[in-house]
């Protein structure tokens, strides 16, 4: 194995976004892709983090507020980025306050979560913590916020 392939083996490419004043980032190998917001329409009966539905290219797709979801107060105004993301083959769009930038990083940078941020949360939805021009990064995964039943609903819902 070259250099090259080890380093590429022992890194991870990921998008990095801010929710309010906290940066994230998440593997980019299930993003589908990243969008300004379409129109939305809403749908009764649904967990109350998810803002409706959108058609992407005649696909409907849910649309989750990770605010809500994360208990994080609503924002007034300003752009936001839909990431639509592929959790447990459902494609799912997640509002943002902005796509910071695209990064890749080794393995090596991201350090394990401190316990403090896993309270209340599922052990995995923090995968952990690195440091990116003297901001504190949360490796996130997406695909533990939500359980697989609600996964299943939201799959459900976008099918009436």
């Amino acid at each position: 194995m070259t250099d090259y392939q080890q380093e590429e083996f022992n890194s991870k490419k990921l998008i990095c976004f801010r929710l309010d004043q906290t940066y994230y980032a998440i593997d980019m190998g299930k993003i589908k892709e990243v969008i300004q917001p379409p129109e939305i329409r809403e749908l009764p009966g649904v967990s109350f983090y998810v803002k409706g539905v959108m058609n992407l290219r005649g696909e409907i797709i849910p649309i989750v507020d990770l605010r809500k979801l994360m208990n994080i107060p609503a924002k007034d105004g300003g752009e936001v980025r839909v990431i639509v993301y592929d959790v447990n083959g459902v494609d799912i769009g997640f509002f943002v306050d902005e796509i910071a930038r695209v990064i890749t990083i080794s393995l090596k940078k991201i350090l394990p979560p401190p316990p403090i941020l896993l309270k209340g949360l599922d052990p995995g939805t923090i995968g952990g913590v690195f440091e990116l021009e003297d901001k504190n990064v949360l490796l996130f995964n997406l695909e533990k916020m939500l359980s697989p039943k609600e996964t299943a609903n939201l799959r459900q819902a976008t099918k009436q």
